[in-house]
C-alpha cells in the first residue's frame, strides 16, 4: 500500500472464518495512503512461502517506485519474475500457484490501455489461473 508491507495477521496467514473475515474488513477500513508503491518484497516473500501462503490480495492506487530488482534469486522485471516463478516453479509444488488478486483504486492498472501511463503492473501480476485484477473507481 505504500513503502512498507503490512501483513494483516502478525502471526502469519490465517484460515478464513467469519472472525478473520471481520478482522480483515476492519483492517482494510483503517488503512491510510502514504509513502510510495513498493509491493515487491512482500509479493516475493509470499510467493516463496508455498507452505503458508495460498493467496495474496494487493490493494494499490499507484505506480510502483521501481519495476526491476531481485526476487526469488533472480534479477529483472518484477512482474516477469513473479509470473515465471508462479507458473513454472510454484505451480508444480503441492501448494499450486499463488493466487494474486489485485485491486486497482482510481486509475486502472489492470489494463495498460485504461490509464495515461500505459501501465498494467497489477494486471500482469494477477495473470494466474485463479488470480484476478479488479479496477474500483471512476
Amino acid at each position: 500500500f505504500n513503502s512498507y508491507n503490512y501483513p494483516l495477521f502478525s502471526g502469519g496467514p490465517q484460515i478464513l472464518t467469519q472472525s478473520t473475515k471481520s478482522q480483515a474488513i476492519r483492517w482494510i477500513d483503517q488503512l491510510r495512503p502514504g509513502g510510495g508503491t513498493n509491493p515487491w518484497n512482500g509479493l516475493c516473500s509470499a510467493l516463496g512461502d508455498d507452505k503458508n501462503v495460498g493467496q495474496v490480495i494487493l490493494l494499490s492506487d499507484g505506480i510502483p517506485n521501481r519495476y526491476s530488482g531481485s526476487c526469488l534469486g533472480k534479477s529483472g522485471n518484477y512482474s516477469d519474475i513473479i509470473n515465471d516463478y508462479n507458473r513454472n516453479i510454484r505451480s508444480k509444488k503441492d501448494s499450486g500457484e499463488l493466487i494474486i488478486d489485485s485491486i486497482s483504486f482510481f486509475h486502472n492498472f489492470c489494463d495498460k490501455n485504461q490509464n495515461p501511463w500505459r501501465r498494467d503492473w497489477l494486471g500482469r501480476i494477477s495473470e494466474g489461473k485463479q488470480s484476478k485484477c479488479t479496477h474500483v473507481g471512476s
